[in-house]
């Protein structure tokens, strides 16, 4: 859908603004994957950091024995540390994917208010007559001014889409991580912080926080962008434009007074709130924990 036409920049503002949503989006998975592997790599080294190595990374059942044949063991070791890491990569990759395609939206929003800017400067011009696909004359405001709503339209058609394919995905990822999160600060303020264990955890708490984070930022993002449209046609100039261009801009602020909102299975909506509401939820657990176990 991204590689549509009606999504293609057409000068070079809109060109930057493109390359500069994709930078963010290509940092933030660097970041992302960084901070995941390195987690998962001290998940299956930590055993390597022993004298003798008798276990592996996860504890698991095998139909045979594993102190029969040091090579059955290496084997045993090397397809745990795969299966990590092929776990993580897909975990990363998906995560990755649905932020990106956020941060792709955001754009294509920035992009769209760039146009409704360029409608102040298109009434100064001559206006001239332009001929359109089906043959007939149009004048360059009304042309852009349909244009802008055509994009517009595409774009709440593309932000449905993301919920629909990533909402269950989310939804799930989500309470996994929070649940996940409640169990490791718990049994953490049972270990030392500098034992391998206690490494382990620090490195699980960061990862699935900032999976949290990263889900509820990019959602609040695209909720204040999608609302900033409104903003944008507020301040054009409208004694320079039409009628029929103000009854439709009008119409377009309507619209846009219902933004678009990244949701977890239409249940749990992505904001600071609910981060804020998480890191708040996973303390009261933690608490709740720590005292049913006094």
């Amino acid at each position: 859908m991204f590689l549509t036409e009606i999504c293609q920049p057409r000068d070079n503002n809109e060109i930057a603004i493109i390359k500069e949503f994709s930078r963010i989006g290509r940092r933030n998975t660097i970041l992302f994957f960084v901070l995941v592997h390195f987690n998962g790599c001290v998940s299956y080294s930590i055993p390597l950091a022993s004298k003798n190595v008798t276990t592996l990374p996860l504890p698991a059942w095998f139909p045979y024995s594993l102190q029969d044949s040091s090579l059955v063991f290496i084997f045993s070791y090397v397809y745990q540390t795969i299966g990590i890491i092929m776990t993580i990569t897909i975990s990363v990759g998906m995560d990755s994917l649905a932020l990106t395609t956020i941060l792709q939206i955001c754009g294509q929003i920035e992009i769209i208010m760039h146009r409704f800017n360029l409608l102040s400067e298109v009434s100064h011009e001559n206006n001239d007559n332009i001929k359109i696909s089906d043959g007939s004359y149009n004048d360059k405001e009304t042309e852009l001014t349909k244009h802008c709503i055509k994009h517009l339209l595409f774009i709440y058609s593309l932000a449905k889409n993301l919920n629909k394919q990533f909402g269950l995905v989310i939804f799930l990822q989500f309470f996994a991580s929070m649940f996940n999160l409640c169990a490791i600060i718990f049994n953490l303020s049972k270990v030392s912080l500098g034992s391998q264990v206690g490494c382990i955890m620090i490195f699980a708490v960061a990862t699935y926080v900032l999976q949290i984070y990263f889900y509820c930022f990019y959602g609040d993002q695209i909720t204040e962008k999608s609302l900033e449209i409104a903003q944008t046609i507020y301040f054009l100039n409208w004694e320079a434009l039409k009628i029929k261009t103000k009854k439709t801009l009008i119409i377009i602020m309507i619209r846009s007074s219902r933004p678009i909102q990244l949701t977890g299975a239409s249940i749990v909506t992505m904001s600071i709130d609910t981060f804020m509401k998480v890191v708040k939820s996973t303390y009261s657990a933690y608490n709740l924990l720590k005292n049913t176990s006094q």
